[in-house]
């Protein structure tokens, strides 16, 4: 089994570690994000160019099927941790020191393919304004990120294995 690069420093808090354990179950959506996907796409959100409310991008979180949640106190943790993180990671941004979490395999390989294409969710959200970033000076900001999302051969993910399961 994989696991964060934060997991490995031990470095997840408990909210974290509560919400992966929840986006790995079964009362999750088969489609929904994962840890590094969902880190990567708050932070695609905390970042972009615009405002979007939770409202919009939380669907995007559980893919095509919302979550089930066994219980009222269920659904509060999740997503009481969901916006706990996501409010983390602006405090990151602000003091420049983010701290993506990302894949690590049991052999040490760091797989950073899931973070980016979480980031890649949030781009679709605004594509016309990320467009307008990717034309200017952060540019250069953005081409690591989108080379970790394809492979021109096949469209794989780089660096990609297989994903912790739920």
């Amino acid at each position: 089994m994989a696991t964060t690069e934060k997991e490995t420093a031990g470095a997840l808090d408990t909210d974290l570690i509560q919400l992966d354990a929840f986006l790995r179950s079964d009362k999750a959506p088969p489609e929904c994000m994962m840890l590094s996907d969902l880190d990567g796409f708050l932070t695609g959100i905390a970042v972009g160019p615009e405002f979007i409310l939770p409202s919009e991008w939380l669907p995007v979180v559980w893919g095509e099927e919302a979550a089930t949640f066994a219980n009222e106190t269920q659904a509060r943790i999740v997503l009481a941790a969901i916006m706990g993180h996501y409010n983390q990671i602006l405090r990151q941004i602000g003091e420049c020191a983010p701290q993506p979490i990302i894949w690590r395999t049991n052999d040490g390989t760091t797989i950073a393919s899931d973070w980016a294409k979480g980031f890649a969710h949030a781009i679709a959200l605004r594509p016309n304004l990320w467009k307008q970033l990717a034309t200017s000076e952060a540019a250069v900001l953005l081409t690591p990120i989108m080379l970790l999302c394809s492979d021109e051969e096949n469209g794989a993910a780089r660096g990609s294995t297989s994903r912790p399961k739920k």
